[in-house]
């Protein structure tokens, strides 16, 4: 009996030391998380601006939605799109529309997570598009740079976007997600009701869908967790 004892002491003795090293690990990981996470988007920032400039159409630089046309504005209030592949669609939602779209939500790439921490998708297993089930958003209820992204999408079209924690939760966490978290997120959006974007400002838009909505603070869904890249 006493062996058995024993036994059981050692076991829960071991089954701390994990768990305290799981934590410690954890703790490591998120170090200096707001610095890293600021340095990291203007990583690709500046990475985007030289491709932008040199010709390169694959990347976009988004002013957030709610501040088109301001004169003054930082980094932190664009998003920052790669386009992996380009629909055949030629409209792209509004604010009060709804869509069904493909989406994965990562952090920025850590030594343990190289792709970033996986914290949220819409699909399981591998990416196929004939296979998988979308989800559904109303693009409003949303933070404010997947809402932006959207709004700039085309059905069909799949980026990878990164999002500033200021245009994503910001300076609280959120479930699994670190406060003052970018997030890179990859989605694929399939809207069901749209209007053309072709040659209508941004601004415009939003204005127009205020109207239509009859609100501009209208929100009816949120993601669980920068539930996208994305």
């Amino acid at each position: 009996m006493n062996k058995y004892f024993i036994l059981f002491l050692a076991l829960v003795g071991f089954t701390c030391m994990t768990s305290c090293s799981e934590s410690n690990e954890d703790d490591n990981e998120f170090d200096d998380w707001q610095n890293r996470n600021e340095a990291y988007f203007e990583g690709i920032y500046s990475k985007a601006s030289a491709a932008i400039s040199a010709g390169d159409a694959k990347w976009k630089i988004i002013r957030v939605y709610s501040k088109v046309g301001h004169v003054t504005a930082k980094h932190t209030d664009d998003i920052v799109v790669e386009v992996l592949s380009e629909g055949e669609g030629k409209q792209c939602p509004i604010y009060s529309d709804s869509v069904r779209v493909h989406y994965q939500g990562r952090l920025m790439p850590t030594e343990t997570h190289t792709d970033g921490y996986l914290f949220d998708q819409s699909w399981t297993g591998n990416y196929n598009s004939a296979t998988m089930v979308p989800a559904k958003f109303a693009v409003s209820g949303l933070v404010d740079g997947f809402t932006t992204a959207l709004m700039q999408m085309h059905e069909g079209d799949r980026w990878r976007v990164y999002i500033p924690y200021q245009l994503g939760y910001g300076t609280q966490a959120s479930g699994s997600i670190p406060a003052y978290s970018s997030s890179l997120p990859i989605h694929r959006s399939l809207p069901r009701r749209s209007s053309t974007c072709s040659g209508v400002p941004l601004r415009v838009r939003v204005r127009q869908a205020f109207w239509r909505s009859g609100s501009m603070a209208s929100r009816t869904m949120r993601l669980p967790v920068l539930a996208l890249s994305f």
